[in-house]
């Protein structure tokens, strides 16, 4: 979106527009599937406690293989939602630790519970011209450009 700025540094990206602050937090993969914790709401913590309720989750997929594309997902869940998440989300993890039937599931309640979401899509192709790691960059903007635009269109 034009009206934002973004930065990208330690896995954040913050966006500033006119309206409030978005920042959009990596959360970075545990260990193994067997070593998964629920949500801490760390990072989400930190940031209420400066003042800033608008927060964009995303997270990439597709970074490993050697062919097919890098997608990212952005989602955005109301401040007093993430406070009182429903107990059906709490178990909501990086998506590479899930079973195929937990990730069904999440979509479902994502999509039923969440104010905002966007993909990003990047093909393999791109992601040969410019690198894995510049294609995540570009997924992630894309995603969040799309959850941003989604409540900039609500106001």
């Amino acid at each position: 979106m034009d009206n934002y700025n973004q930065s990208f540094e330690n896995g954040e990206i913050a966006l500033a527009g006119n309206e409030a602050p978005i920042l959009a937090t990596r959360h970075l993969p545990l260990a193994t599937r067997r070593d998964r914790k629920p949500l801490s709401w760390k990072t989400e913590r930190a940031h209420w406690k400066r003042g800033i309720y608008s927060i964009i989750g995303v997270d990439e997929a597709g970074r490993g293989p050697l062919a097919g594309p890098v997608v990212a997902a952005a989602v955005f869940f109301d401040y007093d939602k993430c406070r009182n998440f429903p107990k059906s989300l709490r178990d909501l993890n990086d998506s590479k630790q899930l079973l195929e039937e937990e990730r069904e599931r999440f979509y479902k309640l994502i999509l039923k519970h969440a104010r905002s979401w966007g993909v990003g899509i990047v093909s393999h192709e791109e992601i040969d011209r410019i690198n894995i790691l510049q294609a995540t960059m570009q997924a992630m903007t894309i995603a969040v450009d799309q959850a941003a635009a989604k409540l900039a269109a609500e106001n």
